[in-house]
């Protein structure tokens, strides 16, 4: 039976050396019958010879079975056993009659259970020794497996099979000493030691069949499980337009339902590698869907994500979202990646939408905001112009003169310079602040962005009376934000805080304007001695909320979306005396990156 399960697990080297083992002891039974009932000194003599054949295979398949089934013992130990038996099976082939005797002089015969049997005398054999010291080698090899066994806690192997092993070995070999040295009349009685090691070992190796046998049944149930989860994930699966794959870590090999092929224009059926989906991804997002591999992979029993765009045949664009992650170990093997893609193209195209709307929101309220400021702007631009004007007068009496005076001539012409470049940077300002276009994110230095706000806001606040105050941190990390909302952001909240100081006093009309930076983000705090918040503070970013007459009460909540766009924070907290606090985070650049 055993011999059978090696011949179908070729991997099954426990039982080929059980099998070897029970066929040798049987051998070693029929030959010592056969010794026993012998009449003459020849033929015990050739009996004992072919004695010698049966042991060895014997040995051989005990030291290979506690090698390969048990997992135990020094290795060169149990060789050593090998080769000295072998060495002692070539000195009998060449030994008459045997390894055992130089020479049997004559036959004496004991009783055993009633019945006489023979047992030979004559002269011993010396190299006898070397089949003995195989016997004690044997002996050490499985002593010390015993010892592996119970160290890791496999106590019943360590007792039934190494025990019987060493405590029936010994008694073999001491009989073998008594009886073949001439020191007690003892007949070979060498298989009966051997039958209960079979025993033992044909127990534990029993014990195998009917955990397989068990396992076999439980994986049929298992399988069949597994069969209805299959069904109904892929069920799932589909209600939910998903497609499932794996890819194995070893050959790459992809593993996809037919709705995933379908995703990538791969035919149902066919063997498909990763490189078969990468192909199909569009060029600019192939990296990140290669990097998204390797992060599940760096990470298992870890979710990884990606979105990227896979151009379809009729020349549309489809977005695929795919989550994975590696299983535990042992689970799959190692480095297998499995998870789901889902077509996200709808999503996409109203986040497009979204932010296309967002930008009109965006830009429709910087034009209100300047129609706000258009007074103190006017007020901006008459102030260089008329310098122009003037200047240019004096520059042309200057040049009416019989005698010009071109070193003042110069300098008024250095006046006009300077009095145009003024009334140019008001009016770029004006066009950036009423220029729709796509977002334009640099790295940016949030001192100056503020710096610019007020210089830009300095005729409006001096129309209020308002004054500011600056306390901007040295050695600010710089931001990775577009300059024309940020700025829109800060025109409002300083716009807001001059309106809710416009009931104060006279020299009581104070913003101040304060910047800082920690290990992740940069801040701005805008602090004014206004009218304060409502409660809950939350409510004055909720849409449509105003506190103004002519107001739209989308300002704020348009601040905090692009701050939040921007990924930051936008929050309001009322002063312990009076007015109130607008606090802004925004990511520092390489982590915005």
């Amino acid at each position: 039976m055993h011999a059978h399960v090696w011949l179908r697990d070729r991997q099954a080297t426990g039982n080929a050396a059980f099998a070897v083992l029970a066929v040798s002891v049987a051998a070693m039974g029929y030959v010592e019958t056969r010794m026993l009932l012998a009449p003459t000194t020849a033929e015990f003599g050739r009996w004992l010879w072919l004695y010698q054949f049966p042991v060895s295979t014997a040995l051989v398949a005990a030291v290979c079975f506690v090698l390969y089934y048990l997992r135990a013992g020094r290795a060169w130990l149990g060789w050593t056993a090998i080769a000295l038996r072998t060495v002692a099976l070539v000195v009998n082939v060449f030994s008459s009659p045997s390894i055992q005797f130089r020479e049997i002089t004559s036959l004496a015969t004991v009783p055993v259970f009633g019945a006489p049997v023979a047992v030979a005398q004559g002269v011993p054999n010396p190299l006898m020794a070397i089949a003995h010291l195989s016997l004690v080698c044997l002996l050490l090899f499985v002593a010390d497996a015993m010892r592996d066994l119970w160290r890791r806690r496999e106590r019943r192997q360590a007792v039934t099979i190494g025990g019987s092993i060493v405590l029936f070995v010994a008694a073999g070999t001491l009989l073998a000493v008594l009886s073949f040295w001439g020191i007690a009349r003892v007949p070979v009685f060498a298989t009966i030691m051997f039958v209960p090691i079979v025993v033992a070992m044909s127990f534990e190796l029993s014990n195998d069949l009917i955990r397989t046998a068990r396992l076999s049944a439980d994986l049929a149930a298992k399988s069949a499980e597994l069969a209805a989860s299959e069904q109904r994930l892929a069920l799932a699966a589909d209600a939910a337009s998903a497609g499932l794959w794996s890819i194995d870590g070893a050959t790459e090999r992809l593993w996809a339902t037919p709705r995933a092929l379908a995703m990538f224009g791969l035919a149902p059926g066919g063997e498909h590698r990763f490189d078969d989906v990468l192909a199909r991804v569009h060029p600019d997002d192939r990296a990140r869907v290669d990097g998204f591999v390797a992060t599940a992979r760096s990470a298992p029993d870890r979710r990884a994500s990606v979105e990227y765009r896979v151009p379809g045949p009729a020349g549309e664009t489809r977005w695929y979202a795919s989550l994975g992650r590696v299983p535990e170990e042992g689970a799959q093997s190692r480095g297998t990646l499995m998870g789901a893609t889902i077509d996200i193209t709808q999503r996409k195209k109203v986040e497009d939408e979204t932010a296309r709307q967002r930008a009109e929101l965006e830009h429709l309220s910087r034009v209100a905001t300047l129609s706000e400021l258009s007074g103190a702007l006017a007020h901006e631009l008459n102030q260089p112009l008329a310098i122009i004007m003037s200047n240019a007068e004096a520059a042309q009496s200057l040049l009416d003169r019989p005698a010009p005076d071109l070193p003042e001539v110069r300098a008024i012409l250095a006046d006009i310079v300077d009095a145009d470049e003024r009334a140019g940077e008001v009016i770029r300002r004006l066009r950036s602040l009423l220029k729709r276009g796509e977002p334009n994110r640099q790295p940016l230095a949030l001192n100056q962005v503020v710096r610019d706000v007020v210089q830009f806001m300095r005729p409006d606040l001096v129309r209020r009376g308002v004054d500011v105050e600056l306390a901007l941190a040295d050695g600010m990390p710089e931001v990775l934000a577009d300059r024309v909302p940020l700025e829109q952001v800060l025109i409002n909240i300083v716009g807001n805080a001059c309106d809710a100081m416009a009931g104060s006093a006279a020299g009581d009309r104070t913003v101040c304007i304060a910047t800082s930076a920690d290990a992740n983000a940069v801040y701005v705090r805008v602090r004014d001695f206004g009218t304060g918040l409502p409660q809950p503070p939350e409510q004055v970013f909720a849409p449509f909320y105003t506190t103004k007459a002519d107001g739209l009460g989308m300002g704020l909540a348009i601040c905090r979306s692009i701050v939040a766009a921007h990924g930051g924070r936008l929050w309001a907290e009322a002063n312990a005396d009076r007015g109130a606090t607008f606090h802004m985070s925004l990511p520092l650049h390489t982590r915005a990156a």
